[in-house]
């Protein structure tokens, strides 16, 4: 499958559209307390969903994430 381009939607919110849907990439800081530390954590929500399906700590882990998610799907379809 070819490269996947991130959208620009707003500060921290990008749109990853794909031939199985539109994924959401967010970047939502962790809260203070919780153990992961303060910093970058950025949200992968699936098409259709309003729950994230995965975190990582930086924007690329999240587009390879959503890269091998929809390449995947595709050897899954064959």
């Amino acid at each position: 499958m070819k490269k996947l381009r991130a959208k620009r939607i707003g500060t921290g919110y990008y749109e990853v559209p794909t031939p199985h849907g539109t994924y959401r990439v967010e970047n939502v800081p962790a809260p203070k307390g919780s153990g992961y530390g303060s910093g970058p954590n950025w949200l992968i929500i699936g098409p259709g969903e309003e729950v994230a399906d995965a975190a990582k700590p930086t924007k690329r882990e999240a587009m390879q994430y959503v890269q091998t998610l929809c390449d995947g799907s595709r050897e899954a379809g064959k």
